[in-house]
């Protein structure tokens, strides 16, 4: 392997000298230009197959996943060297390998396997649970590996050159016939490839059957072919001329491209759909993609060809559309957990290629305003929505599910939503999707061969799945809901260019859903009362207690490692006022008063400000009721057990607090005004749940 690597670094080297003698003689060595080119094609198609023999096999194995990984490093370890020395600009070198790496690898065996998955399908009339199996056959497994090599050549090399060829080929609507690519072949053409896919890419190709012989005038349909999604290519119409026949590059429906977008849909089942996602997502964000070749590969709506309402479609937003209806097939391990945010990090990636269809070459207002009030993508995310909406209502109400449902619901929240602005009278959240779905975007490779059990699915697991696809499905909605204000809202311009400024904006959607205060209230994200403020407790229920007899231990005895306000590394307002509490709590006593306050939606402990001034004091702890977990007595002591509070001196410890009352009764009357006031809140979180679920279901 040294020997080898040391080898590849010497041509290299060679390659990238300025001299020109040496380009010259380089460029001239056809025989080893030829040797060395054929060598690396049949190197990645080496690792191609080593990849596909990995991948037979159980699903969930460790060995096979390290394994894997390790077949990928050599493959991107290839790569990188090939992107090297294309970029040595050597043409004759880069046009050879070009035209190598396309005939040997990518054609075939790559794009020849992926489109044999469509016929496989077809003969064995698999469902996508099927295709979920416990086991990787070899049809899915070539299948598999031929998009986890064009995703890592996306990812690793930036030729651009080869980078369009190989979207043409596996993209464009229609592809080169293999008849007659076989044909010119066997006629001792070195280049067919190449101007197969620039013909096609310049739409001069004529549109054939395979069973149809190019030799025989009357077999080749010169007709007016329809071509998937509205193409404009050029049909040659001279079947009787012999050098139109000869020059004619003959194109057939592309394969390739219609297995990737029905891979799309989610019929092969979640973990062939996570694949396919994390391919066309990296395809989209590749150097050599731009808005130009989103329209050649006929990706984005073509709003040109439309006048009427029911008009043309892309067809990723109908493979979109499709995946996001049908997501009740969806299971809630992690598998469909990533296939859902790789749905969503795709339809985010593509959806400004989307905005620039509508804005290019200054349609008029109107005619945009038709296509987007039936925008495809909004349809099936309303669809998902409204069934994983029906799901939390069952698992709701579900035995053993029901009395955590809301708890549920509060922590998927609280995951997905952050503080974007605390400087007003209440907190301001977000849910960032971009962020989220490239933090949860799964690796390719565990995407096929897990390293570890994925464990079984049970109610609760379905219900954390349900909720959280629910709230993200939510947030996506109101995004592209908000694209689509900007084109049919009252305040959209008569004209998609009515300024550049106004067609910028539009171009940038926003991926933040700022939380609604239904979402804030469920998720108990509300503000709390702050620790070191003075409080009032006059018209509220409160109760007066002594603290734990642990604080009043001797002085020798009590921590000495409270940092002071203003050292080093107490930064935080939050740590300056925690470290206020506690100096506070150190420097009570046994006979220290403090009061225990129990409103609808907190649960407050203040130290009086004197003897003589007990309808005050300040707070020393502050949490929110629905984070009470348990409350005990044990005589006149009162235990409460609590989550998400930080330890407070001795008065918390660990989420727990104990108080002592004066006798049993006040610290029964405690105990059970915060029992009453934590039922009511779940009852109204409840009730808050039931409206938002309802509300989905009938929109």
């Amino acid at each position: 392997k040294f020997v080898y690597t040391t080898a590849l670094n010497i041509i290299l080297n060679l390659f990238q000298l300025p001299v020109e003698e040496i380009r010259s003689v380089i460029a001239d060595s056809y025989t080893e230009q030829k040797m060395l080119l054929s060598h690396l094609s049949n190197e990645i198609v080496h690792q191609y197959d080593s990849i596909v023999d990995i991948l037979i096999g159980p699903r969930v194995d460790l060995e096979r996943n390290q394994l894997l990984s390790a077949n990928i490093a050599m493959l991107e370890d290839t790569l990188h060297f090939v992107n090297d020395l294309l970029w040595c600009s050597q043409r004759s070198v880069n046009v050879r390998f070009c035209e190598i790496f396309m005939q040997t690898a990518i054609m075939n065996p790559i794009l020849e396997n992926l489109s044999d998955l469509e016929l496989i399908n077809q003969v064995h009339h698999q469902d996508s649970k099927s295709w979920n199996g416990q086991t990787c056959e070899e049809d899915e497994a070539r299948c598999s590996a031929g998009i986890i090599v064009l995703s890592k050549v996306y990812s690793t090399m930036d030729y651009i050159p080869l980078l369009k060829m190989i979207s043409i080929a596996l993209l464009h609507p229609y592809a080169p016939s293999t008849e007659q690519m076989d044909a010119m072949e066997s006629s001792g053409k070195e280049f067919i490839v190449t101007p197969s896919l620039n013909a096609i890419a310049q739409n001069e190709f004529v549109v054939v059957t395979e069973r149809d012989s190019l030799l025989q005038e009357n077999n080749i349909n010169y007709s007016n072919a329809i071509m998937e999604d509205n193409s404009t290519a050029h049909i040659l119409n001279s079947p009787n001329k012999t050098d139109a026949i000869e020059l004619a590059v003959a194109a057939v429906p592309n394969p390739s491209r219609r297995v990737i977008l029905e891979l799309l849909t989610g019929s092969y089942g979640d973990r062939m759909f996570t694949v396919a996602a994390i391919l066309f997502e990296i395809i989209l964000k590749s150097k050599a993609t731009d808005f130009n070749m989103v329209k050649k590969l006929s990706i984005s709506p073509n709003y040109f060809q439309v006048v009427e309402k029911s008009g043309h479609d892309s067809r990723l937003e109908i493979s979109l559309e499709h995946y996001f209806e049908s997501v009740k097939n969806s299971s809630s391990s992690l598998v469909g957990i990533h296939a859902n945010d790789c749905a969503i990090s795709l339809m985010l990636c593509y959806l400004p290629y989307h905005l620039k269809a509508a804005t290019d070459g200054g349609l008029r207002f109107d005619k945009v305003e038709q296509r987007m009030q039936n925008f495809k993508l909004l349809t099936g995310i309303e669809s998902a929505k409204k069934h994983f909406a029906n799901e939390c209502k069952r698992l709701k109400n579900s035995d053993g599910v029901d009395i955590i449902f809301n708890d549920l619901m509060e922590a998927e929240i609280g995951r997905l939503f952050s503080v974007v602005d605390s400087s007003g009278p209440k907190l301001k959240f977000k849910c960032d999707l971009e962020s989220l779905s490239s933090t949860l975007r799964k690796d390719i490779t565990d995407a096929v061969v897990h390293p570890t059990s994925y464990g079984k699915s049970n109610e609760v697991e379905d219900a954390r799945f349900a909720i959280r696809r629910l709230l993200v499905l939510q947030s996506l909605h109101n995004v592209v809901a908000e694209v689509q204000s900007k084109f049919t809202g009252p305040l959209a311009p008569s004209s998609v260019r009515v300024s550049p400024r106004w067609s910028d904006y539009t171009l940038s959607p926003s991926t933040i859903c700022v939380a609604s205060e239904e979402i804030v209230a469920l998720g108990c994200l509300d503000k709390q009362t702050i620790v070191g403020t003075d409080e009032a407790v006059k018209g509220r229920t409160h109760f007066f207690f002594t603290p734990s007899l642990a604080i009043t231990d001797k002085s020798e005895d009590r921590p000495h490692n409270i940092p002071v306000l203003g050292r080093l590394g107490i930064v935080s307002d939050k740590d300056k006022r925690r470290v206020l509490a506690d100096t506070i709590i150190v420097h009570s006593s046994s006979k220290t008063t403090m009061i225990l306050v129990v409103d609808n939606f907190e649960l407050l402990v203040l130290k009086a400000k004197s003897k003589d001034e007990m309808e005050s004091g300040t707070v020393l702890c502050s949490t929110l009721l629905n984070n009470v977990i348990a409350v005990a007595t044990d005589g006149d002591w009162l235990h409460i057990a609590m989550r998400n509070v930080d330890d407070i001196g001795a008065l918390v410890k660990k989420g727990n607090m104990a108080m002592r009352f004066d006798n049993a009764g006040i610290c029964n009357q405690a105990k059970g005004s915060i029992i009453t006031s934590l039922a009511t809140l779940k009852r109204h979180l409840s009730s808050k749940i039931d409206n938002m679920l309802n509300d989905v279901v009938i929109q």
